[in-house]
């Protein structure tokens, strides 16, 4: 695990299982250099297979926010479907909660499809636990096979772990 560095960008920006539109991880890196966040890679022999962004902030929604006790927040968890169930998903999860826990944050959520029942057995099993708010839309932009750039959906619900800072 490391974090992201701008000779990380083009990788990151012409990978098929990640985010294709370079202006979101121009703009992570750049919350990064900001304070404002820690863009988190995983790696196998020097091969990024994984990644998430931890923002110190919490969710972007001001809606989304107002229901609920600040916390820092995952967004864009992803791991190289080939690498999958290899523990890779964990050890970025366990590097999330490190990190949150040096900062002193007590709380750390994420949001998560409702038909991720995959994803949701993770985080479960890392401590996260609904929080009691309604479910709602996460909307993304990628390019569709001609280079249209389109938006994705997902209904989701929000789940949240206590970090302990000891």
């Amino acid at each position: 695990m490391r974090r992201a560095e701008a000779d990380d960008l083009p990788t990151l920006i012409a990978a098929s299982w990640t985010a294709d539109v370079a202006k979101i991880h121009s703009d992570r890196f750049a919350l990064q250099a900001r304070g404002k966040a820690v863009y988190v890679l995983a790696l196998v022999d020097d091969t990024i297979v994984g990644h998430l962004l931890l923002k110190w902030d919490g969710p972007d929604g001001d809606a989304l926010r107002a229901q609920m006790a600040p916390c820092a927040e995952i967004e864009d968890f992803r791991v190289v479907p080939e690498f999958r169930s290899r523990g890779i998903g964990s050890a970025l999860l366990d590097e999330a909660i490190r990190l949150t826990a040096a900062r002193g944050q007590p709380r750390l959520g994420l949001a998560v499809g409702l038909d991720n029942d995959r994803a949701r057995a993770l985080y479960e099993r890392f401590g996260f636990t609904q929080e009691n708010i309604p479910d709602f839309d996460v909307r993304w932009p990628y390019h569709t096979p001609t280079g249209t750039l389109a938006w994705g959906s997902e209904r989701c619900t929000y789940l949240v772990r206590r970090v302990d800072s000891g």
